[in-house]
């Protein structure tokens, strides 16, 4: 599974977590690496702060659920150590 599947079978659903409208809101940032089990990891910017980083998981249907909490982690290397050891 690759990140291009992910969002592929997202909007095969009809869900819009991919669309670039959703991401510009967000200021968000996809990382391409997927994880076993289809955990990844994305880079949120709220206002006025600095960037946050969030566990995702791609569930079989192409649902994407928030792990982690919204903007838990400081950094990416943060995040990733705590999807490898949720893998």
């Amino acid at each position: 599974m690759n990140i291009a599947d992910i969002k592929k079978k997202n909007a095969e659903i009809g869900e819009f977590f991919f669309s670039p409208e959703t991401l510009k809101f967000f200021s968000s940032k996809i990382f391409e690496e997927v994880l076993p089990g289809g955990y990844f990891i994305t880079r949120e910017t709220p206002p006025n702060e600095w960037p946050r980083f969030t566990v995702r998981k791609a569930e079989p249907g192409g649902q994407i659920t928030t792990v982690s909490d919204f903007c838990e982690y400081s950094n990416h290397l943060d995040a990733y150590r705590a999807a490898k050891g949720i893998v």
